[in-house]
């Protein structure tokens, strides 16, 4: 996994004319590339930090915040939301993106095939299951990924393709994000959601849907608290076992983009 994010893992050739992974050379490092890395991981530890500590569905929903007594409009939400969710995650996926295709660049130069990087996203995505299921719920690795194998298919794209389509497809998913996200407050939680019996009526089945998604926060969260490791595995993987495909559906529009733009 680390080589695939590195920039330029190197395909070695052994004497049979097999290829292997081997290790990066210090000398071939990218060092730009690295210094971003490091600001892109200590920035998830921030955004993590905040699932560490609160509900997940913390991150978002502003009422399952644990806000302090003294910010009673929530600003320390709005601060994690604006200045740190989703923004390390995309700058993480733009350098894995070009992580991609540095690996390839030198795997070709040498007579691989994308078929060494397609068995190492193999290798990411059963990792990434085993993490988001044994270790962390907030796993990016399996729908990298699933999204990597996109990648691979784009990868003779000339620049130029590359980068619009990864910039048309971001933009696409900002304005429906944007939709989404805007809409549900809007009925939710000001007073378009009352000017109509149906917006009361969808009023009601949002709030309803989302104290439900809270309540089902309640069983690890407990668990967590109580340090149930049985449990918390257990309600993972008999009521949580789709969510790393729904992830992957939510978040497709900013991560196969982000990715093609890296590339």
């Amino acid at each position: 996994m680390d080589n695939t994010l590195s920039g330029r893992g190197a395909a070695g050739i052994h004497p049979d004319g097999g290829f292997s992974i081997a290790p990066v050379a210090a000398g071939e490092r990218i060092d730009a590339l690295d210094f971003i890395r490091g600001l892109a991981v200590m920035g998830i530890l921030a955004a993590n930090i905040i699932a560490f500590g609160q509900p997940f569905e913390a991150y978002m929903y502003p009422s399952a915040f644990l806000t302090d007594p003294g910010d009673p409009n929530g600003w320390m939400w709005i601060a994690q939301f604006v200045a740190i969710d989703g923004k390390m995650r995309g700058l993480f996926t733009l350098l894995f993106g070009a992580g991609i295709y540095l690996f390839m660049e030198k795997a070709w130069a040498r007579g691989a095939t994308r078929g060494l990087q397609a068995w190492r996203l193999a290798i990411l995505m059963v990792f990434g299951m085993v993490h988001f299921f044994f270790i962390w719920p907030g796993d990016i690795l399996f729908y990298y990924a699933l999204f990597g194998f996109v990648v691979l298919a784009c990868l003779k794209w000339s620049i130029k393709t590359q980068l619009w389509v990864g910039l048309a497809g971001y933009m696409l998913g900002v304005l429906i994000y944007a939709a989404m996200f805007t809409t549900t407050w809007a009925i939710a939680d000001t007073s378009f959601g009352e000017i109509s019996p149906e917006l009361a009526e969808a009023r009601a089945g949002m709030v309803a849907g989302i104290d439900e998604t809270l309540a089902r926060g309640d069983v690890p969260n407990a668990a967590i608290a109580a340090g149930d490791y049985g449990t918390l595995v257990m309600h993972r993987l008999t009521e949580q076992w789709s969510e790393p495909l729904n992830n992957a559906m939510l978040f497709g529009l900013e991560t196969l983009p982000l990715m093609l733009i890296g590339v």
